[in-house]
């Protein structure tokens, strides 16, 4: 008789949360898997699960941190682990005051595995050193802060420890004040819920069964092994989908299931859905799925995609002046240089997930982890065949989304397993399966001329911008517009000449991620100033200030820039810093940019936001954005208390679509555009209450709303409509050590109106990191259109990979926002890759155009490992 598997289930007796249990799974089943799914244990967090990367599902074993989601569950036996649930009561409250306080908890997904780190750390030590704090943070990935706010906060819940001083009381501070996110306390503890916490009574578990190659044509898909196995409920195909197949707002789309006798296009392609009573038992039948498929040659090229009779999917072009007349001037210095980007995965730490429920009548709700719920109902209801009204979604704030979660991912999937089986469903997708599946920022090639008179005033520009859209272009001609709007920075050049151009490749989806195409074209183009401050013989920073424009000049698009400009004001914080560089002979470089907003789906007449008094106790505000860790949650409380006079606490935040229809929540369009919407309603709610003589109660079920149209497009010199709004300027100073290292970088950014410093200085030292990781570290790997999935090697800096940053928050007047705030989530990114570069050059005499810079001493000083050709001279 044969003796028991390695796989059968073994009894485990340990100490949880101090509490004995005695508990049976398989022995090889992570313990994150067993404590969540099992136990119901949610403040740990199926991050990278199971890399051992994120630190989200961070826990006390005997004492010691270790990564759940990396520990057999047989290991646990006769060992006491601990939680965040089940540390010291006081100690608790501390941490979450001090991670909320300091806005190091803003997606906040990743903060509970950091606070249990910290409260382990000061244990041991209660004094420690920065360098002991980065050391014990290295287990830990964060996409949204920029790491300092969270150094602060392990300083501050020191200093509380230390002193045994009680968690205060969040401060409510009016707009233009700091004051805590709304829910900084409950994310920091893990109290909040992600979509993956939701579990619903009677739900079902989906997995989902990709294509075994990028390109290839499907023969067979024999669900038959799978559907017989135990707990599964359904293996859904093509054949399975009521509606339309074809998902995406692009014009080209992706089919939500790829039929027998179809080809793929790229790894994002699914090719079944197995629903199953629990997520192991549809991950097991999702592996006995037989596929067959014949591979087929690859593009990934994006000359070979240019060629290709559809292989361009979408074109943007800007025309003004006469730009080879211009430049055929023996005069001129004229610069011409080519540059290579990688793809960059937006690499937040919480996966994609989705669950749906049925509603009576054959309709459904989705709760959404994604950044267009509108769009996401739209493209639902055509999949099911179904009436838009009958579907309902809900955007659940998630754990970063830097333009990656746009396009649907987990959703449909949900909602038809939800239909098919009238039963709650619920997808998850681990990292690895959404690096396979959501956009990342496009790779590039770009080739640019600029040329200058001898005093270095720019005269004209052309550029040559090809975009990889990969197999399925996300948002394809939205970003190819922004790139060629933003081609010529924040220069007035009067001759222009920009071919842009999204083609299609074999390669994993690309299009929008943070920055809309500004960090590939800011790259370029500021890469071709320095090469002409070089041949002009001119100081690289005056020769940006001469050129930089004021109200009244029109930018490279002809777009006249008819309110106050903040970009000298930008430059010039950064001057006493560029000085002191050059005063000490110190490798530095400068470079700045600007990125406004735009029409982005939604409603063609605006965005409208709503408060409804739901109880004498509770106000709802809806604008139909979503909330991915930039606050929009925070600051539409923060807004409606202020301008209603109600305290904050009487307000809660909701994205549902019983809201209008705002369109995508991308570059900044819910600050410019929601939060004045919501000013607007929390105004006529106070007009109210001052009626009602302050009852609150006597205002139940009334709805206040407030809307802000889309600013008129501008028309150009030439005719030609300029359809951005609410610029922002930003720029950096990035500075080496004696070795090339990184010694420190600068920034400063106008954003208009301040509404919550905390929240500006926390966006804007996040994007400084990805700025870094664009220029040094990060990209995704791509061999025959087969993406390196793994977390560790998307080149995400950690703790103590950054160096020290320093903010410059400009606050200059003038912006089409009726509350003065201007695009800002994302910019700072685009002018740190140049500054690098710059700074290497002064270093060594060598200009780069190959981004991630990873081949030097900057890149080694961020963690980059050298080539080993590298190490071995060294």
């Amino acid at each position: 008789m044969p003796g028991p598997s390695n796989d059968d289930p073994v009894t485990v007796r340990f100490t949880l949360d101090g509490r004995e249990v005695a508990h049976t799974a398989a022995p090889r089943r992570s313990t994150l898997d067993v404590l969540r799914e099992d136990l119901g244990q949610r403040s740990l967090k199926p991050g990278c699960s199971p890399q051992g990367i994120c630190g989200c599902c961070a826990a006390a074993v005997d004492g010691k941190v270790r990564l759940t989601c990396t520990l057999p569950f047989k290991s646990l036996d006769g060992k006491a682990l601990t939680t965040l649930d089940a540390f010291d009561e006081a100690d608790r409250q501390r941490a979450a005051e001090a991670f909320a306080a300091t806005g190091a908890a803003r997606c906040g997904y990743c903060i509970p595995g950091i606070a249990t780190q910290a409260l382990l750390l000061l244990d041991r030590e209660p004094d420690p050193s920065d360098e002991t704090v980065d050391r014990a943070l290295n287990m830990h990935a964060c996409r949204c802060t920029g790491w300092e706010s969270v150094r602060e906060a392990v300083r501050r819940l020191a200093r509380s420890k230390a002193e045994g001083r009680a968690a205060e009381a969040p401060a409510s501070g009016g707009v233009g004040q700091r004051a805590e996110r709304l829910d900084g306390r409950e994310l920091a503890l893990g109290q909040r819920w992600f979509i993956d916490d939701l579990e619903l009574p009677g739900t079902l578990h989906a997995a989902l069964v990709w294509t075994p190659h990028p390109r290839c044509r499907v023969e067979r898909v024999d669900a038959s092994a799978a559907a017989a196995m135990p707990g599964v409920r359904a293996v859904l195909t093509a054949a399975d989908v009521p509606g339309t197949r074809a998902l995406g707002v692009s014009t080209v789309k992706r089919p939500v299931l790829v039929a027998e006798g179809e080809e793929t296009r790229c790894v994002a392609d699914v090719l079944a859905v197995v629903i199953a009573e629990t997520r192991e038992q549809a991950r097991a039948a999702r592996d006995a799925v037989g596929v067959a498929a014949e591979p087929l040659p690859v593009v990934s090229s994006l000359s070979r995609a240019a060629k290709a009779p559809d292989g361009v999917v979408a074109r943007a072009e800007v025309r003004r002046g006469d730009v080879d007349l211009a430049l055929d001037d023996d005069q001129l210095v004229i610069v011409k240089a080519a540059f290579t980007l990688s793809p960059v995965d937006p690499a937040f730490v919480e996966g994609e997930a989705a669950v749906a429920s049925p509603l009576k009548g054959g309709g459904v709700h989705v709760w959404s982890s994604g950044e267009a719920i509108f769009e996401d109902r739209r493209q639902i209801a055509a999949m099911l065949g179904l009436d838009v009204g009958a579907v309902s979604v809900e955007a659940v704030p998630t754990g970063g989304a830097f333009g990656g979660r746009v396009e649907l991912t987990a959703q449909p999937y949900a909602a038809l397993g939800a239909v098919h089986t009238g039963r709650p469903v619920k997808l998850s997708l681990d990292l690895e399966e959404g690096v396979r599946l959501h956009a990342k920022r496009c790779a590039a090639t770009l080739r640019v001329m600029l040329g200058a008179r001898s005093d270095g005033t720019f005269v004209g520009l052309k550029a040559l911008i090809t975009a990889d859209g990969g197999g399925y272009p996300a948002l394809a001609a939205p970003v190819i517009d922004s790139i060629a709007a933003h081609a010529c920075g924040p220069y007035p050049i009067p001759n222009v000449e920009v071919d842009a151009r999204m083609v299609r490749t074999h390669n994993p989806p690309a299009g929008g991620a943070w920055g809309f195409g500004v960090p590939q074209v800011a790259f370029a183009l500021e890469g071709c100033v320095d090469r002409l401050a070089e041949a002009l013989g001119v100081d690289p920073f005056e020769l940006r200030a001469h050129n930089l424009p004021d109200t009244g000049d029109a930018l490279g698009t002809g777009q006249l820039l008819d309110q106050p400009v903040g970009i000298t004001a930008v430059m010039e914080a950064l001057r006493p810093a560029w000085e002191r560089a050059r005063a000490a002979g110190r490798p530095a470089g400068v470079a700045c940019a600007v990125k406004g907003t735009g029409p982005a789906g939604g409603a063609d007449e605006g965005v409208v936001a709503t408060l409804e008094v739901r109880s004498p106790a509770e106000v709802v505000v809806r604008t139909g954005f979503s909330e991915s860790g930039q606050g929009h949650d925070a600051l539409c409380v923060q807004v409606a208390a202020d301008r209603s006079g109600l305290p904050p606490e009487r307000f809660t935040w909701a994205a549902t679509t019983e809201a209008a229809d705002p369109g995508w929540t991308v570059g900044s369009r819910d600050t410019v555009l929601g939060l004045p919407a919501v000013e607007q309603a929390a105004g006529q709610l106070r007009v109210a209450l001052a009626e009602a003589d302050g009852d609150l109660g006597a205002l139940v079920g009334q709805r206040f709303a407030g809307r802000v149209p889309l600013p008129v497009p501008r028309v150009g010199p030439d005719g030609a409509p300029t359809p951005l709004f609410g610029f922002g300027w930003a720029a950096a100073l990035v500075e080496l050590d004696a070795e090339g290292g990184v010694a420190g970088v600068t920034v400063a950014q106008d954003v208009g109106a301040v509404l919550n410093p905390t929240l500006t200085e926390g966006q804007i030292r996040g994007a400084v990191a990805m700025g870094l990781g664009y220029a040094l570290s990060e990209c995704v790997e791509v061999e025959d259109g087969v993406p390196d999935v793994r977390y560790r090697n998307l080149g995400v800096l950690k703790a103590k990979d950054l160096p020290p940053v320093t903010v410059h928050v400009v606050a200059w007047p003038g912006s089409d926002s009726p509350l003065g705030v201007k695009a800002a989530d994302e910019l700072a990114i685009a002018p740190v890759a140049p500054a690098v570069a710059a700074a290497l050059h002064a270093l060594d005499g060598q200009w780069r155009s190959i981004l991630p810079m990873k081949d030097t001493p900057a890149a080694w000083s961020v963690g980059v490992r050298k080539p080993r050709q590298t190490r071995k001279k060294a």
